[in-house]
């Protein structure tokens, strides 16, 4: 191309666009037709695939072409093309997996399909229920993907027209952090797929460490006086936290990819196609899997990698069962937490043997007090035990532990392991005795009515401050970053916080001068305190820590309630008239008492002052996220509510109309989205029979909460 044809098209695109802006890029690359440029630009596209093929074939398929000293030679020969014409430089280059830029915190990300947790199960009657569709879904499913669990830390991935473009954790499920440097250091990471798919697409997987590469690691980490990692997914876990990726290139991490979250363009309508196209798009999957058709398939895929996991050079903790049929998937729908459709049947608890040295009294925020054993450590489920759970006083009774006795201890999907019996008791040991008084308040412990556990009553209790602070600040609830237990314990002895509502008078006055807090330590806590003000309503309720007031019971009840404000106000009646009958013993409802019993407290209310006064907004306000706030995010959808769902219906339909969209009683070929609730009928039917999407209501809520579609409207 010559000058005058490079004038000819500049001319063009002004009189085209006016945009002085594509002019200046374009002048910016005119010099890309200088003859030894354009073939150094030609150079590095060729170097940038077949480097890329080779990575693929080495570090994926084990299968390599070339020895390390001919791809050394050609990954040095594009270092000094990119470094003579540094304009070339483009971000799937194999040279830029390690990022220069420096960065002191990880950002967060929000997901835009949520990572929801697996359902867990250990027992094949259970396993046989959930294989049993009929039951479910009205008909029988013949088509399950059974895959390896792999013992490793859940990611996601965005690629956008093919390339990658970022990294998140799982995080809390809903917001993770950007790891994208982190996971562009993966050898085994595509920067660019092949066929590029067009648009944006989502890929899940696990990063993981094989056990032989831990070995070495460890025997590196003494040698430099480190304390050497527990296990694979620990040492893996806290390699994608690292900020500096020159570090974290040093480390031998994996990657599986196992799920297509999101695709704007690919059409793909079973988990095998979706496991198969990754494949093609260069992805490390784990050939270890098999479409299975029944329960006897599915329990002799487990059998065997329940013997031969000690084969593979990583760790497994089961198997993964999914529906394989992405319509039947939809048909199952999710909780709050778990995807329906997907079990995680694991292999059987580990149990090993070791010593009972002593007992711990602990006392939770409630004020529950739960004894703790102290144990000889022992290896155990890939981590070294060194406590274990004892349930409560009871339990201890039961098993008639004696100090010095040797317990079995489990740990299966347990994260903390638990004492289950004795294998050989001295009977010359001390007798466990439960604490009169509080070890923490020295308050005399009662034991309710009915109950199995001790409480200390009083809530000025320390222990029981640090607990509820630990809770309210944690990711789930407020997300207040940065403010760990060691900080909560030094904030709580210096008399700086007493209660969460102390936490909002901090200022740079208070904190200045405490032992080992920076000034940029404090500037975080600040700002992440004042960010926390804005979150959601179900975030607080379950911040606050109200018994029985778990993740999804706050966002039920977030549901129908838009702040605090005006649950209080509800009372008894309100509250029973909206979710059941109060003459009736319904143990399903014994969080309403809990609830009131809280609001009837005089320090429960003056909290609520507090944190109102501070400015908390979901106490007096309605406090949306971001999503909610966009009054477009459902224009053009008409949706049909039917079936039993936890939000009435017409809180529903304002909610439909607050967002854009039309709310109508019943379906026609106008109808866009069904949201199906328990024994949704005909209406339901007819959807189906006109080809219209139905989602569950969790599908419904997270939609508005993160201001994406569910997969079913938009694949």
């Amino acid at each position: 191309m010559d000058k005058i044809q490079s004038r000819f098209i500049l001319y063009h695109l002004f009189d085209m666009t006016h945009d002085l802006s594509t002019i200046s890029l374009y002048l910016n690359r005119m010099d890309l037709f200088e003859p030894e440029k354009q073939t150094a630009h030609k150079r590095i596209e060729e170097l940038i695939v077949e480097l890329s093929r080779h990575d693929k074939l080495y570090y994926v398929d084990a299968a390599p072409e070339i020895t390390d000293v001919q791809y050394d030679a050609l990954y040095r020969e594009l270092q000094d093309l990119e470094k003579q014409f540094p304009d070339l430089i483009r971000s799937d280059s194999p040279t830029q997996r390690i990022s220069t830029a420096q960065t002191t915190e990880l950002a967060k990300i929000r997901h835009r399909v949520p990572m929801l947790s697996l359902q867990n199960t250990y027992n094949l009657d259970e396993v046989k229920d959930f294989v049993n569709a009929e039951k479910y879904i009205g008909h029988p499913v013949t088509e399950w993907m059974c895959e390896l669990k792999i013992d490793g830390v859940a990611y996601s991935l965005t690629y956008e027209d093919g390339v990658f473009t970022r990294a998140a954790s799982r995080g809390d499920g809903e917001v993770g952090e950007d790891i994208t440097a982190a996971i562009r250091t993966l050898k085994t990471l595509p920067l660019k797929l092949n066929p590029a798919p067009k648009g944006v697409i989502e890929v899940r997987g696990e990063v993981y460490m094989t056990r032989d590469d831990l070995v070495r690691e460890n025997e590196l980490r003494v040698e430099r006086g480190e304390l050497p990692a527990a296990n694979p997914r620990n040492y893996a876990a806290g390699s994608l936290k690292l900020l500096d990726a020159g570090e974290i290139a040093k480390r031998p991490l994996k990657m599986f990819a196992y799920h297509l979250a999101f695709t704007e363009t690919e059409q793909v309508a079973a988990q095998s196609e979706a496991l198969d196209l990754l494949d093609k798009w260069g992805f490390p999957t784990n050939q270890h899997r098999r479409l299975c058709h029944d329960l006897d398939e599915v329990q002799r895929f487990w059998e065997h990698w329940r013997e031969a996991k000690e084969t593979l050079p990583y760790n497994i903790d089961g198997v993964v069962v999914k529906v394989n049929r992405f319509v039947e998937q939809r048909e199952f729908g999710m909780t709050a937490r778990v995807p329906k459709w997907a079990l995680a049947y694991k292999f059987p608890t580990e149990r090993v043997v070791t010593k009972l040295l002593s007992v711990e009294w602990s006392v939770g925020r409630t004020g529950v007090v739960t004894p703790v054993a102290n144990l000889e450590p022992v290896w155990i489920g890939g981590t070294t035990v060194q406590r274990a759970s004892l349930y409560n006083e009871d339990a201890i009774a039961e098993l008639g532990l004696r100090i010095d006795d040797n317990v079995f201890v489990e740990k299966g999907g347990e994260i903390i392991p638990k004492v289950v019996g004795i294998a050989t008791s001295t009977d010359s040991g001390d007798v466990i005795v439960a604490p009169a008084n509080c070890p923490s308040c020295n308050e005399l412990l009662i034991r309710k009515e009915g109950e199995k556990s001790l409480r200390c009553p009083n809530e000025n209790c320390p222990a029981q401050a640090q607990q509820r602070i630990s809770h309210f600040v944690s990711r789930k609830a407020m997300d207040i970053e940065g403010i760990g237990e060691k900080a909560i314990e030094l904030l709580l002895s210096k008399g700086i916080v007493n209660n969460i509502a102390d936490l909002y008078e901090l200022s740079a006055e208070k904190l200045q001068g405490l032992e080992g807090i920076a000034e940029k330590t404090i500037a975080l806590w600040l700002t992440e305190i004042e960010t926390s003000k804005k979150q959601p309503f179900e975030r607080l309720l379950y911040a606050l820590g109200i018994r029985l007031i778990g993740e999804e019971q706050a966002r039920r009840i977030a549901s129908g309630f838009p702040n605090v404000r005006s649950l209080m106000t509800a009372g008894r009646e309100g509250l029973y008239t909206r979710y059941g009958d109060s003459k009736k013993k319904n143990f399903s409802l014994l969080w309403i008492e809990e609830l009131l019993s809280a609001f009837s407290r005089d320090t429960f209310g003056a909290l609520i002052e507090r944190l109102d006064k501070a400015g908390v907004e979901a106490i007096s306000k309605s406090a949306l996220t971001e999503a909610k706030a966009d009054r477009a995010l459902l224009s053009g959808q008409i949706f049909v509510f039917t079936g039993s769902l936890q939000m009435k219906r017409e809180e529903a339909e304002e909610l439909v109309r607050q967002l854009g969209g039309k709310a109508s009683a019943t379906v026609t070929k106008t109808t866009t989205v069904v949201v199906a609730g328990d024994a949704a009928g005909s209406k339901r039917a007819k959807a189906e029979l006109l080809g219209i999407p139905v989602i569950n209501e969790q599908m419904f809520h997270q939609w508005i909460e993160t201001g994406t579609a569910p997969l079913a409207l938009g694949t």
